[in-house]
């Protein structure tokens, strides 16, 4: 048990904290520096107090907070502690201080005749109506599975098709032969045969 300083006695015995022949001095606990990390140190008597600097905490701002303690990195990304702060490392298709953004992997229109959906590092294209392709960068040939009938020629649209009958034929797909021995051409009572833009007459 530390004894009080004895006025008048030769051989003085102080309490912790002090020093001097009367136990008039107060012992400077900071002099050897206690607060690490740029804590500033508060001279106490027997004992001292260390105000931490941002990012370190302990009674000698010994120890380094972690501020990746709160998982601050959304979608994924990787907490990397700093002093004080702290830095996201983002998965692919995320950016931001905490990869909160979610990168517009539209923004550069890849979609050639479509409209695009944007997804997490990765995009998908709604194709035009006549369109395909990964980026619907492909035209479709509706005249490929050949729709025009009797020698008609097709001619590709934009989600369509035309087709240029021959003489004779008519109608969408040139489906129509037009009947040349409507207008009864075969005289005497012969018989009319109808071709494509022609006709025969077969006398009996």
């Amino acid at each position: 048990m530390p004894t009080m300083c004895l006025m008048g006695v030769v051989n003085f015995a102080g309490i912790e904290g002090f020093t001097g022949t009367q136990c008039e001095i107060d012992i400077d606990e900071c002099a050897a520096k206690p607060c690490l990390n740029g804590g500033v140190c508060t001279d106490l008597i027997n004992s001292f107090k260390c105000n931490c600097a941002n990012g370190f905490a302990g009674s000698h701002c010994q120890i380094n907070i972690d501020d990746c303690a709160s998982s601050p990195c959304k979608n994924g990304g990787i907490c990397q502690d700093s002093i004080a702060k702290y830095t996201c490392d983002c998965p692919p298709g995320f950016t931001g201080a905490s990869c909160e953004t979610n990168i517009n992997d539209c923004q550069s229109n890849p979609c050639h005749s479509g409209s695009c959906i944007d997804g997490e590092n990765s995009f998908s294209c709604n194709c035009f109506p006549g369109f395909t392709g990964k980026l619907c960068q492909t035209q479709i040939d509706e005249c490929e599975s050949n729709p025009c009938q009797f020698g008609g020629r097709c001619e590709d649209r934009i989600n369509g098709y035309q087709c240029i009958c021959r003489p004779g034929t008519s109608g969408t797909n040139c489906e129509v032969n037009v009947n040349e021995c409507y207008s009864n051409p075969c005289r005497n009572g012969a018989r009319c045969i109808d071709g494509i833009n022609r006709w025969v007459c077969n006398c009996f």
